[in-house]
């Protein structure tokens, strides 16, 4: 094993299959990449008609979006200085964008885990 993935979502189970992603990447040697992905999809057109129709402002959208990438990159600095607490050096964090499922599995084939 060269590279573990653990995608963290901040729940009680996240935490603990991190914890044991960390000592799987201790044990081996192996670099372990954490992932938290923003979920974000973009509104649909007829919602957007919709909410310009009733004169309804589109920024809480973007505000929610931003509340969530601030809240996700948190989450990773604090992923990364948990394992780094369990003494791995070789760890990264990221918090990236999109539908989990899709991007667990894009980061998995690119990073070669």
């Amino acid at each position: 094993m060269r590279r573990i993935l653990a995608a963290i979502d901040g729940s009680e189970h996240g935490w603990k299959a991190l914890d044991l992603a960390a000592d799987m990447a201790k044990q081996h040697g192996a670099q372990l990449i954490v992932l938290h992905v923003v979920p974000f999809e973009p509104m649909s057109e007829a919602l957007r008609a919709f909410a310009a129709a009733e004169h309804i402002p589109l920024d809480e959208e973007e505000a929610r979006f931003r509340y969530a990438r601030t809240l996700g990159d948190h989450l990773t600095h604090t992923a990364e200085a948990r394992v780094r607490g369990k003494g791995l050096t070789d760890v990264v964090g990221r918090a990236i964008e999109g539908k989990p499922a899709d991007q667990i599995l894009e980061v998995a084939r690119s990073e070669g885990v």
